[in-house]
């Protein structure tokens, strides 16, 4: 399932994932002439050039993360441009230069048909939230602060994005603001009080059909000690007498549940018997993708509600049983569709392909003019080289 709001972080993952990434050799060919000069425009707006060099900059990553990730790229040093390859679902072959520069142009045409979008129908987008992602973008331009945070090392994205003749105003329009109005359309088609809003029940119904509620505990069936001699930890299967009577233990939990005792009566009767791994409580999606593993998902997905089940992963030295609980669904529906984010992650999974659907109509009917001349400038080798600083745009 597709997420617009996901969708529209791809530009911002694509740009920061180079924060990581050493630079190369040397200085690229940038058109320090086409500072300040416009790249698209309608009848309303001109759009600087380094919004749409931004765009051009996210689809070169994308592109190279696709190739990275098929194995197509032998060296850091090997160009990707003339490498013929898909990107896209549409599985249609491309030189990788050609491919970044439709990805661009579409994603240009996207931020104008999103501006068409707001002004005419006139959509109220909150200053103070754009006065709030403005500063972020600031703080993350100068500092890489929210990586930084994470203990990973980081260069700033100024000194990533500048090099390309990138300001921060056309970094911010190109990635923040463009995801605060794509949002604020969404929500005027779909949300509370939209023109196409999304009736309670249908949110409801989706959310115990696709949910899961569950809780869990499990124990490991193997134990632990640090090797003196060898200064390392070295784990031993239990006995066959001690798994035995952790699993007669969990047989007899599950028959009190059938008989009525409470999931959480059970968690306080076992946590004085036994030693947990872990045990946690959750109300999501869940797939075989899951941290818990395919053999407890799918136990999970059997399940009555309910009702729990006892689940062995693992052999030797690293087995571990789990007890799983499946709570019914219906009873969590009222307090989790209460809560705004809740609502609102419901709301996207329900509507986000809806919605890229009606922004590619939108897209085909975008009228503007193109500065051929000044986009024909940019070689995208650029990318591929260390860039020294210039003015931007």
């Amino acid at each position: 399932m597709k997420s617009f709001r996901k969708i529209a972080a791809v530009v911002l993952a694509a740009i920061m994932l180079l924060s990581f990434a050493g630079c190369s050799k040397t200085a690229p060919q940038v058109p320090a002439t086409l500072n300040h000069e416009w790249s698209y425009r309608t009848d309303s707006q001109e759009y600087p050039i380094g919004v749409y060099v931004c765009y051009l900059y996210a689809a070169y990553q994308e592109a190279y993360s696709a190739l990275y990730d098929a194995g197509s790229i032998e060296s850091t040093t090997t160009s990707i441009l003339d490498i013929s390859a898909t990107f896209d679902e549409t599985d249609e072959k491309y030189l990788t230069r050609d491919w970044v520069k439709k990805q661009a142009d579409y994603m240009m045409d996207r931020l104008i048909a999103i501006d068409k979008m707001v002004a005419d129908n006139s959509i109220e987008i909150d200053q103070a939230l754009i006065d709030e992602y403005y500063e972020q973008a600031r703080t993350e331009w100068y500092t890489s602060q929210y990586y930084a945070e994470y203990d990973y090392s980081t260069t700033p994205t100024k000194d990533i994005l500048e090099p390309f003749g990138i300001s921060l105003d056309s970094y911010f329009t190109a990635t923040s603001l463009m995801n605060i109005k794509q949002t604020a359309i969404f929500d005027y088609l779909y949300n509370k009080g939209g023109i196409e809003e999304v009736p309670q029940s249908e949110i409801e119904a989706y959310f115990e059909d696709s949910y899961t509620s569950y809780s869990y505990f499990n124990v490991a069936l193997y134990e632990s000690t640090f090797d003196e001699a060898e200064g390392e930890e070295k784990s031993f299967a239990l006995s066959d007498a001690e798994i035995l009577d952790i699993t007669e233990d969990l047989e007899l939990y599950q028959k009190m549940i059938d008989n009525g005792t409470s999931y959480d009566d059970i968690l306080g009767i076992a946590n004085g018997e036994m030693e947990f791994l872990s045990n946690s409580s959750y109300t999501e999606r869940i797939d075989v993708s899951s941290t818990l593993g395919e053999k407890v998902v799918e136990a999970l997905d059997e399940l009555q509600e309910g009702k729990a089940d006892i689940v062995s992963v693992g052999e030797g030295d690293t087995a571990i049983v789990y007890f799983i609980y499946k709570k019914p669904i219906a009873d969590e529906t009222a307090e989790y569709v209460a809560n705004e984010n809740n609502y609102n992650s419901l709301l996207d999974e329900l509507r986000s392909e809806d919605f890229l659907d009606y922004l590619d109509g939108l897209v085909e009917g975008v009228e503007r003019e193109i500065n051929t001349d000044a986009i024909a400038k940019y070689d995208l080798s650029m990318f591929e080289t260390q860039a020294d600083t210039l003015v931007t745009a």
